[in-house]
């Protein structure tokens, strides 16, 4: 690694999330822009983000969204901690974007399913489904993984039965996304 030098692809998305009824969501990822950036300027646009905050330090308006397995996430923090990046500019969810939702063949469709992982993550089983089931913070990803799994998508099998109840999993909603 060429530490601030190496260039990442970056990759910026619209994704739109209709409610069809109580069980169904359709989730649309539509490309906006994709190109390769070095790390130096990823780390000033966010700290750029950073500073025109509201009144706190903690509040960031923009934030680099990534899914990497749980195992490799203390790695992954500790070498960016080191280039200078703060945790709280990374949204990370527990998933390989290779397999999950989609085999992904390129790079630009695991940046794809990046999005769509974030999208039912966030819109859906945080905003809509953590009040309703009264999930625990460490039930939120699997939660996340069982939607998928049970909308016919790959998933986490093994995140799922150590956090779900078989009963939970039928009340969960069904996902379709474009």
């Amino acid at each position: 690694m060429n530490g601030l030098d190496a260039r990442v692809l970056v990759g910026v998305f619209g994704v739109d999330v209709e409610e069809v009824d109580r069980q169904q969501y359709v989730v649309r990822v539509a490309d906006v822009k994709l190109g390769l950036l070095k790390l130096y300027w990823l780390r000033w646009f966010l700290d750029l983000e950073e500073q025109r905050g509201v009144w706190s330090r903690t509040y960031t308006r923009a934030h680099a969204f990534t899914a990497i397995p749980a195992s490799l996430a203390p790695s992954l923090f500790y070498i960016l901690g080191k280039l200078g990046f703060r945790r709280r500019w990374i949204m990370m969810v527990n998933a390989d974007p290779v397999h999950v939702p989609f085999r992904a063949s390129e790079v630009e469709d695991v940046l794809r399913n990046i999005a769509y992982i974030h999208a039912v993550h966030q819109f859906i089983t945080a905003k809509r489904l953590k009040r309703r089931f009264r999930l625990r913070w460490g039930e939120v990803a699997a939660t996340t993984h069982a939607i998928l799994m049970r909308s016919g998508y790959n998933a986490d099998k093994n995140l799922i039965q150590r956090h779900l109840k078989p009963e939970t999993m039928k009340k969960l909603p069904r996902v379709v996304l474009t």
